[in-house]
């Protein structure tokens, strides 16, 4: 009786260790991103909101302003070599190609691509157009080259395009991108 006691507990306390092994570890999310932006400041507001409660350790600053003034400043940190922008999230696609010409965005080909309706992917370009409002403006979105915090930008980018940021965004009044969501 002993014995078989003894297996037994045996036999348990290798499942327990087994299973206590087999955890999943929770990532550790940490630092910045930095987002240029033209999306008016309350959807940028909502989006930091959402994005920080889901990635909590990643912090999202951004500027808002017009495409020329985010222009500029891509421009300016590229001329003094200071790094600022990690993400552009713009309403120009002239703006996206004259800063992807001068080598100051890098492709990315997010997490969530294989979801991303055929139209709104871009090999010309290298960016997304992320999303679209109700007035046909087309958002883009892309990693800066020199940005201090690419991983996290490289994250923001699967977060803007992925299935929670869409349907969050279409109440907004912006169309999906993605292909598992009905409009």
């Amino acid at each position: 009786m002993k014995k078989k006691l003894l297996v037994l507990l045996s036999i348990i306390a290798v499942i327990l260790c087994f299973c206590s092994c087999k955890k999943e570890e929770k990532k550790i999310y940490a630092g910045s991103v930095m987002v240029y932006t033209t999306f008016d400041e309350n959807t940028i507001k909502t989006i930091k909101n959402d994005f920080e409660s889901l990635y909590s350790g990643v912090v999202l600053d951004y500027f808002y302003g017009d495409i020329d003034a985010i222009v500029e400043k891509v421009n300016m940190s590229f001329m003094l070599e200071i790094p600022e922008a990690d993400i552009i999230l713009i309403d120009s696609e002239k703006a996206l190609q004259d800063l992807k010409n001068n080598s100051y965005l890098s492709s990315y080909v997010s997490k969530e691509d294989n979801k991303i309706k055929d139209e709104y992917k871009s090999s010309k370009n290298g960016a997304y157009t992320a999303v679209v409002d109700g007035n046909n403006n087309q958002y883009y979105v892309a990693v800066v080259s020199n940005g201090l915090n690419i991983e996290n930008g490289n994250l923001f980018i699967d977060y803007i395009l992925s299935k929670n940021a869409q349907e969050m965004l279409t109440p907004l009044g912006f169309k999906t991108v993605r292909d598992d969501i009905k409009e």
